[in-house]
């Protein structure tokens, strides 16, 4: 078919310098009592490729006859797709007969099927607080760090007056114990044997995606006993309102954003799942100021001019739920790595079940260490 455009298309063309061409030979006829070779010999070059193009697509396609059982090929096309995309378990048995397909007695034992070493997964949510905090690492069960809780005012006098203590410093210390998280799977020893890929370091990667996975989820709304601390259970951390009992709003964003210190701005940035970020996208202030902008320049799209991360973990929009929240969160947030991963392949404990057993484990801690820097919107 795109052929035949690309031909027609020639056609319409050729029609236009044909008339072009006719009407130069009549000028010449009437100029010169005759055409000129040069005119006949290109309306006579052009015409004649044409209609050879024209000939080669009427012509049935090579290696093939006319069609006399266009209903019959028709399934037998419907049939064969079918086997190519789901396998011949599908097929009913007018498609088998269509297909001639054998069964297994008849040769079908000699047709083995062809397996790939992929694994179909789909999308596994995780959030990227690693990237979004600090991290250090320690070679003890937890990290103290001295934290400022009280600072003292200056304080003017006159040049023989009596000088007093400017009281009110006061340091205190945050910990963050490393606390362990592990996983664990059994394998059949068999299953390992045979298996036509690599399923022990294929075990590697989905130990270190659940790990993610379970860091993520803490760093919104762990307890802080025995897992990291969420920034939505720490009691310390500011909240504002969006104004609406069951909505996101304009104004909400702007509060948010706006009672926070000056100097966490510039490292500030707001965090909100996919969902929230659809409903932002379509928010406009009263004056018709759009809440988020696109990428432009090269720099990322933000909302209200500071960036965004999508954290799955967050809440959906509800009534007196958290959806977003504020801040800088390098320095309101420190992650602790203890242990990174270890695997461990334990061959001796489910023995009398012919299974391996899998251990993963990794001590890591976090928690807030400066409420300050962040601020939630609650839905209220």
């Amino acid at each position: 078919m795109e052929v035949k455009e690309i031909v027609e298309q020639m056609q319409r063309e050729w029609n236009e310098m044909k008339a072009t061409l006719l009407g130069r030979a009549t000028e010449e006829e009437r100029k010169y009592g005759t055409r000129l070779g040069e005119t006949v010999a290109k309306l006579d070059a052009i015409g004649g490729r044409l209609d050879v193009l024209e000939v080669k697509l009427q012509r049935p396609a090579a290696g093939t006859k006319e069609d006399k059982s266009a209903p019959k090929n028709a399934a037998k096309t419907v049939a064969f797709n079918k086997f190519l995309r789901q396998g011949h378990e599908v097929l009913n048995a007018e498609e088998r007969k269509l297909l001639v397909v054998a069964d297994d007695t008849s040769g079908g034992f000699g047709a083995p099927d062809e397996f790939d070493a992929n694994i179909i997964k789909g999308i596994v949510l995780i959030s990227p607080v690693r990237d979004l905090v600090r991290i250090r690492t320690t070679g003890q069960r937890s990290v103290r760090i001295m934290k400022r809780t009280g600072t003292f005012a200056a304080a003017r006098t006159a040049d023989t007056a009596t000088r007093t203590e400017t009281t009110g410093l006061k340091y205190g210390l945050e910990e963050i114990p490393a606390d362990e998280a592990y996983a664990m799977v059994d394998i059949s020893l068999q299953d390992l044997e045979d298996n036509a890929f690599d399923l022990e370091g294929e075990l590697g990667g989905e130990f270190s995606e659940q790990f993610a996975v379970l860091e993520g989820k803490e760093f919104v709304n762990g307890t802080g006993k025995g897992q990291m601390e969420g920034i939505m259970v720490n009691a310390a951390i500011a909240q504002d309102t969006t104004g609406d009992a069951n909505n996101l709003t304009y104004s909400g964003f702007v509060d948010v954003s706006h009672n926070i210190k000056l100097g966490y701005l510039a490292n500030a940035r707001y965090l909100l799942n996919l969902k929230t970020l659809g409903k932002a996208r379509q928010m406009v202030s009263g004056l018709g100021e759009l809440l988020w902008a696109p990428m432009a320049a090269g720099a990322p799209a933000t909302i209200l001019g500071f960036p965004y991360t999508i954290v799955p973990d967050l809440d959906d929009v509800a009534s007196n739920k958290f959806p977003v929240a504020f801040g800088d969160f390098k320095r309101g947030y420190t992650l602790v790595d203890r242990v990174a991963q270890q695997t461990t392949r334990d061959g001796v404990t489910q023995m009398n079940v012919g299974a391996v057993r899998f251990w993963s484990r990794k001590r890591v801690g976090g928690q807030v260490v400066l409420a300050e820097a962040i601020r939630k919107l609650k839905v209220a």
